[in-house]
């Protein structure tokens, strides 16, 4: 739970590609906080520092803020000194869980995206998928699948999971695209699923962006439910 809010709250302020954002959660009186940093991918940040103009700095802490205002209990923290591409930032963690919960019970229409998830696409990422399909987290812990696979090898190796591995409930893996797609019965023993399932709704959809899986380090991604 503690990458998904604070990368949730991340997703719609920047754009984290060639990022990577380390988060950990603090329990104290006032309740957990979450704290943690954006940092930089070197190569990324030598092409911003080039395109920098005076007027322009690479990070405005003060706009920052301004965005992070619209997200309940989310503020950046600082800058490292050096500026070599290090945000700080925190975020109350019950605001953050109010702030989903408002989102979730929004019945105004709107984009898959704006109802999305964010997380790491490294082993959490795996492990999230195979157990929302398998119902298992242990097996899914053992079917992870080699780094770095083509985006042909990637394919086949989930068609193969799912056909081998997957749960009675309905699962349908479809191919859309880039993107993974699941569709889920609402019934589906998976804790994962009952957030995905909106009322009325039989099945919950998840969208899954197929590139950022194939590469053997952490990247963002999203998932979305419709």
């Amino acid at each position: 739970m503690k990458k998904v809010l604070g990368l949730v709250m991340l997703g719609g302020m920047l754009a984290l590609g060639g990022c990577r954002v380390e988060v950990d959660l603090v329990l104290g009186g006032q309740g957990a906080r979450g704290v943690g940093r954006v940092v930089v991918d070197p190569i990324l940040l030598a092409y911003w520092k080039d395109l920098q103009v005076e007027e322009a700095p690479l990070f405005d802490l003060a706009r920052l803020q301004s965005t992070a205002a619209r997200y309940p209990g989310f503020r950046f923290v600082s800058l490292d000194p050096e500026g070599e591409g290090v945000l700080s930032f925190s975020f109350e963690v019950e605001e953050v869980r109010r702030f989903l919960a408002s989102l979730e019970r929004d019945e105004v229409a709107g984009s898959a995206m704006d109802r999305g998830l964010k997380i790491k696409a490294d082993r959490d990422l795996f492990v999230w998928i195979f157990s929302l399909v398998l119902g298992d987290e242990e097996t899914a812990e053992r079917l992870l699948p080699p780094p770095a696979l083509s985006p042909e090898d990637m394919r086949a190796y989930f068609h193969w999971v799912f056909e081998e591995y997957a749960t009675p409930h309905e699962v349908n893996l479809m191919l859309d695209g880039a993107a993974l797609v699941l569709r889920v019965s609402a019934d589906a023993p998976v804790a994962a699923v009952k957030g995905g399932v909106r009322e009325g709704q039989d099945a919950a959809v998840f969208t899954i962006p197929f590139f950022p899986l194939l590469a053997g380090e952490e990247r963002e991604y999203e998932i979305s439910w419709e």
